[in-house]
């Protein structure tokens, strides 16, 4: 008489086996062994035989509760069938029942973070667990409440996030959840701000020579709705002088400077920069001027 076993392994340390034989007619139940590997003596863990109810005796699904604080992963079940006179049938095959994980995975940490004016990039130490499945990305805004933000690769090694404005702060955590569902605890939270855009506009200019006064005139417009203090500052150079700042000119509705000359020949060439008192400053500009001959 052969035995054919199944098993499934259910919530918790649960396993719910099935066994079948070919039943001959003086067939008394089942025995089920359990060990925990090939080179380990199996440990009767259920007997099916010696019940008054003969319904019971030959039941065909068996349950039995694995230990979860062991080293061993796998448990292995086999089983045999008995008839009346106690004769025991050769051993099922084999069936290996992983153990399920309750130890919580390793977890990821935040090496550092770049910000800029349009997003915050995390950079991620992920966690080094084996039977990792993904981790969790949780955020707040401006110290709110930790909401789950966005479900990364186990690997990824960095996020970027774009949904984010300038003023305020994002406070980041990391959750590694494992196969077998067990999450990694927290050890603190990344903080990042969206870095605000110190960059102004270019300062568009136009250099004029004014002959008869051996002037040179210098006008420029400006974006208006700018609602910082601003502060142009115009430079100079010759053949013979490098760059030098002969004029600051405070935030006005009109730009006019005169700039007296020695001679025209001298190549004068002009460039302007505007800064704010938050530290705000204009992209490098055009320089424009007189080349002399």
């Amino acid at each position: 008489m052969r035995v054919d076993m199944r098993a499934t392994r259910e919530t918790g340390g649960a396993v719910k086996l099935g066994v079948e034989a070919k039943r001959e007619e003086d067939f008394r139940g089942y025995r089920i062994l359990k060990c925990d590997g090939g080179d380990h003596e199996c440990a009767v863990v259920y007997e099916s035989f010696g019940y008054e109810n003969d319904s019971i005796a030959k039941s065909t699904t068996i349950y039995d509760t694995l230990a979860l604080n062991t080293n061993t992963k796998n448990a292995y079940y086999t089983a045999t069938a008995l008839d009346y006179h106690f004769n025991e049938s050769e051993k099922s095959e084999p069936i290996k029942v992983t153990r399920p994980d309750t130890v919580p995975p390793v977890s990821p940490l935040f090496k550092d973070y770049l910000s800029s004016k349009e997003a915050i990039e995390l950079i991620i130490i992920p966690s080094t667990s084996k039977d990792l499945s993904n981790m969790t990305l949780y955020r707040n805004t401006d110290g709110g409440r930790f909401e789950n933000y966005a479900i990364l690769d186990k690997n990824d090694s960095n996020y970027i996030d774009k949904n984010v404005e300038v003023g305020k702060r994002y406070g980041y955590m990391l959750v590694a959840l494992d196969l077998d569902g067990n999450s990694s605890k927290t050890k603190y939270a990344q903080y990042a701000q969206v870095v605000p855009d110190f960059t102004l506009p270019e300062v568009v200019f136009k250099v004029s020579l004014l002959e008869e006064s051996k002037q040179v005139e210098i006008t420029w417009e400006y974006d208006e709705d700018i609602k910082e203090d601003l502060t142009f500052m115009l430079f100079r150079k010759s053949t013979t002088q490098g760059w030098k700042m002969i004029k600051s000119v405070k935030k006005r509705s009109a730009y006019r400077v005169l700039d007296k000359i020695a001679e025209v020949e001298a190549g004068y060439m002009y460039k302007i920069k505007v800064i704010t008192p938050s530290g705000k400053e204009s992209i490098e500009n055009k320089e424009q001027g007189l080349k002399g001959e």
